[in-house]
């Protein structure tokens, strides 16, 4: 449904409540003036926060790539990027968002086009705690769930099994990262999976970021290029 469809869905509930439930009438009144007010405090934010993130990039874009970056695609980057800042609660992706956008200026000719508009698609499909997961990771290095949860030698960890799967897993249905497997597992995991419940068979897991997971998490996490 088309984001346009989802505005006038919204009102017309609203107003069919207010038709309803007459006490409910300021309901319409205060929905219009919260969605226009968090709107423009949002875009003005991200703006703000463009502002400083561009200024990192002075030095290294001159006036001439300026001009072309300007004049190519930026238009419409920048406004796909306002459609999900204007409707994104969460500050730091707002913030990432910028974040984003400028670091996909500064690596101009490294990205295709339809690859900085599925960067974008796939950071408004992310929560923060997948956004931090996907920090966890660094190109060409295996990432093992046991050892991230603490699970050999009783460590203690501050991740929770249960956010992983969730946050692995979307990470994955967006061909950011991927399940590979350790050098020497296969036999043990073979074990495993024959003996033991899910938990079990998932903490012997390993990840990778994926060509395309690496060069998100460069743009998305990175603050120097």
């Amino acid at each position: 449904m088309a984001v346009k469809d989802i505005d006038s869905l919204i009102k017309t509930g609203v107003r069919s409540l207010a038709t309803i439930c007459p006490f409910t009438a300021p309901l319409a009144q205060a929905w219009n003036e919260y969605e226009t007010k968090m709107k423009f405090l949002r875009i003005e934010e991200f703006f703000t926060t463009l502002n400083e993130e561009f200024k990192r990039l002075e030095d290294r874009i001159s006036n001439q790539e300026s001009q072309r970056i300007y004049s190519e695609d930026f238009p419409s980057l920048i406004e796909r990027v306002i459609e999900k800042v204007q409707r994104e609660y969460s500050l730091k992706k707002r913030q990432i968002f910028a974040h984003l956008l400028t670091n996909m200026t500064a690596i101009q000719n490294d990205l295709s086009y339809d690859e900085k508009i599925t960067f974008i698609e796939s950071l408004d499909a992310l929560t923060d705690q997948d956004i931090f997961y996907l920090s966890l990771f660094e190109p060409n290095k295996r990432l093992r769930v046991k050892e991230l949860i603490g699970y050999e030698n009783n460590k203690q960890s501050n991740y929770r099994l249960e956010d992983i799967v969730v946050s692995f897993s979307k990470l994955e249905s967006r061909g950011l990262i991927i399940v590979t497997i350790g050098k020497g597992i296969m036999s043990v995991m073979g074990t495993i999976y024959d003996k033991e419940g899910w938990e079990e068979k998932y903490c012997e897991r390993y990840y990778e970021l994926t060509p395309h997971g690496a060069k998100f998490s460069k743009v998305v996490i990175k603050k120097n290029l």
